[in-house]
């Protein structure tokens, strides 16, 4: 039976798994890529992967040593939120028997850039979001760069360098997002987390919203 990590900060809704490994290993005093290799038996992992769509078996030793439910670790991924920017046998191996989302409807181009590149130690992030950073966590839609703005705070997200324990934002202040900006980012949130988004027609699945 594998031993549980004690003391660990809880999983922050949206959080990214990269973000809260992060905040897990602060508790030991290890990086993320430490905490992988030492607790977890997984060396040469990309960080930077382990939000977008990380094996099985590392999904599962974290479950395991986390006490987590493996689809709340999976729900932390984009493959695990949004299976439907990936391919057919990843979905069925991430969410078998969904219907949350209607992937046969449709077929999203793998050539569409989803995903923001990462930029060495810098994240485009929500200031509000991250007042209590190192605690706080880097949401997982934040990743995408459909994403422009914070739906909670009506901020918009900005580059910010990090390190472990610290972030250091490029501008002297924050700037609030056109009204536009944040009502098409609300309706994408809801896309992503909750699978469909409230439209005056009707309500419209996440692969439809997306497309």
């Amino acid at each position: 039976m594998i031993e549980r990590w004690p003391g660990l900060p809880p999983l922050i809704p949206c959080e990214s798994l990269s973000s809260w490994l992060r905040r897990i290993g602060i508790v030991y005093g290890l990086s993320t890529g430490e905490l992988l290799r030492w607790g977890l038996g997984f060396h040469g992992v990309q960080i930077s992967w382990l939000d977008r769509s990380p094996s099985e078996d590392l999904v599962k030793a974290i479950a395991a040593r986390t006490g987590a439910g493996v689809e709340i670790v999976q729900k932390a991924t984009l493959a695990g939120t949004m299976p439907f920017v990936f391919d057919r046998s990843e979905f069925e191996k991430i969410r078998p028997g969904s219907k949350s989302i209607h992937l046969s409807r449709v077929r999203l181009s793998d050539g569409i850039p989803w995903f923001r590149k990462p930029q060495g130690s810098e994240v485009l992030a929500c200031r509000l979001c991250c007042e209590d950073y190192p605690n706080a966590g880097f949401l997982l839609p934040w990743q995408l760069a459909i994403f422009l703005s914070c739906p909670m705070h009506g901020l918009m997200l900005e580059s910010a360098r990090v390190t472990t324990n610290s972030i250091t934002w490029l501008k002297d202040s924050p700037e609030l997002a056109p009204n536009v900006v944040n009502k098409m980012d609300s309706r994408t949130w809801a896309a992503v987390i909750e699978g469909s988004v409230k439209l005056p027609g009707g309500v419209t699945d996440a692969a439809e919203w997306f497309r």
